[in-house]
């Protein structure tokens, strides 16, 4: 029996989809370091709450940088190398200092309100917040480093750094923000005035760097634009952030006792995202080679994608389920019935709202021009995470499984 035409090609688009997808195992080493850190977390009401964006914040800053810096080694606007490169290149560094300060202020700031109203922190909490957050971000520059070297190596071999680059910073980002963020909570709740003054440093050089900078480019015209441009979508995205965060910390209190479900987190944020990427990123191509019509109801003939995509998908939340409960609870018949229908419920209702609100955003991009990599992506990012933390939190209520 033939297949449908538009089902043609499932099996090379499911291939690609698990290979990429696998890489997304590295959430729960992220999801592991919370968990183990759980009382650390728990020494303020505001932490739990605060680092889903902290993560996400990183990833997209990352993304914005590593899309410029790709498309600039195209271009031979930027050298491959560190030293003795163009004024551009060091133009996206400071870009990316800025913008890192920048989204730190607008998370603090917007947490304080969200935390005031719903989180139960009062006015003299901002301070101890501001300066986590900010430190953290500051850590974070790390990972910039590493996506230049890494885009630099694939370029210098001949290979589209922009295939390479972003999904290996992006699968390193959440291990290493999660690391930085529990680093700088020890330093700054359990060392005394040695660790707050040590958090309160990095934060006061992160300041200085940053006003060097302005000062020095304030009259730069495409430096001042190339700040502009994204700080809209950072603000939608940092008020998401923080909803996001509330609805987290809600799952941290019926969890509690039971932190796989902690555990498991970011490595399910982050299979929801490659999937919305994915189908968005493949959408947009067909609707500029006329092989879709722009309307949502045109989705019909984007099933091989999406059906791959959201197939590899329920096959990773699956592994999760094992792997997690492997490590934690010993692979107890019961624990991972339960565990794995609890996640492919999350599955079920989470991946549904990626792959419209995907679909529906590669639409919007095309009918008005929109630039995918720096303007839409970004807020799909923090839209499918909000809906997967949103249909975990309803999983949960909905199976019961409390501790």
């Amino acid at each position: 029996m033939e297949l449908p035409s538009e089902l043609h090609g499932f099996l090379p688009a499911f291939k690609q989809s698990i290979v990429t997808y696998f890489l997304d195992v590295g959430g729960l080493v992220a999801g592991f370091i919370v968990t183990y850190q759980m009382g650390l977390v728990q020494l303020s009401p505001w932490a739990l709450a605060v680092y889903p964006g902290i993560v996400s914040a990183k990833s997209i800053t990352s993304g914005l940088f590593s899309g410029r810096l790709c498309t600039a080694l195209h271009l031979g606007t930027v050298h491959p190398r560190f030293m003795g490169n163009t004024r551009i290149f060091y133009r996206l560094l400071e870009t990316m200092i800025m913008l890192t300060l920048l989204t730190s202020l607008m998370m603090s700031a917007i947490s304080m309100g969200f935390g005031i109203l719903f989180w139960g922190i009062t006015a003299a909490d901002f301070a101890n917040l501001f300066v986590v957050v900010v430190a953290t971000m500051t850590l974070g520059l790390t990972l910039s480093l590493l996506t230049v070297k890494v885009a630099f190596i694939t370029f210098k071999r001949g290979s589209d750094p922009e295939v390479s680059a972003y999904p290996f910073t992006f699968a390193l980002s959440g291990i290493l923000m999660t690391a930085y963020y529990v680093l700088i909570l020890r330093l700054f709740f359990q060392y005394g005035h040695v660790g707050r003054n040590a958090t309160a440093l990095i934060c006061t050089a992160s300041a200085v760097i940053a006003f060097f900078i302005l000062l020095r480019s304030v009259r730069d015209r495409e430096f001042i634009n190339a700040l502009k441009e994204p700080l809209l979508t950072l603000l939608v995205a940092s008020v998401i952030f923080n909803i996001t965060g509330t609805v987290f910390k809600r799952i941290g209190a019926v969890t509690a006792g039971r932190n796989e479900v902690i555990a498991v987190y970011p490595a399910l944020t982050s299979v929801a995202n490659d999937v919305g990427s994915t189908i968005s990123q493949t959408a947009t191509t067909k609707l500029a080679l006329g092989l879709l019509k722009p309307s949502l109801g045109s989705i019909r003939g984007h099933a091989t994608q999406i059906l791959s995509s959201w197939i590899a998908s329920v096959i990773m939340f699956g592994l999760f389920s094992v792997l997690c409960l492997f490590v934690s609870d010993g692979l107890a018949a019961n624990s991972l019935a339960a565990f794995t229908a609890l996640l492919l419920l999350t599955n079920i209702l989470g991946v549904a709202l990626t792959v419209i609100t995907a679909y529906g955003l590669s639409v919007i991009t095309f009918l008005k021009g929109l630039d995918l990599d720096n303007s839409v992506i970004p807020v799909q990012s923090v839209l499918v995470e909000g809906m997967v933390t949103v249909a975990l939190l309803a999983a949960l209520l909905f199976t019961g499984w409390m501790p």
